[in-house]
């Protein structure tokens, strides 16, 4: 009985090893990133669609635009930390910058531009 036990015990702990073997490293470690995101809208609250929104990083030389959505949201994934600025252009607004903005290991850094 007690053999029988001990090879249950021996199979459950190989079948453990062989799936904590296939998991991805991702699954043991921190993604070492952050992001950034928020909403444009204008100076009564109402959300600007398609403003384009970089995020550059001065001290590397990165940079990276997108558009906002239809509600006016933008989101960067997978910034390394450091400080980032943040520039909305739209037509018809004047543009706006955000200096210094911190994104540290797996924070997402919330940032409303209006």
């Amino acid at each position: 009985m007690n053999s029988l036990r001990s090879m249950k015990g021996a199979v459950w702990a190989m079948l453990l090893l062989v799936a904590v073997g296939t998991m991805p490293a991702r699954a043991f470690a921190q993604d070492p990133t952050g992001s950034i995101e928020g909403r444009v809208s204008d100076p009564q609250g109402a959300v600007i669609t398609g403003a384009v929104v970089t995020v550059s990083q001065p001290k590397t030389g990165f940079e990276r635009s997108m558009t906002t959505s239809s509600d006016g949201n933008y989101r960067f994934t997978q910034l390394t930390p450091g400080d980032y600025n943040i520039a909305v252009a739209a037509q018809g607004f004047k543009k706006t910058v955000v200096d210094t903005v911190n994104v540290a290991v797996g924070s997402t850094r919330r940032s409303t531009l209006s």
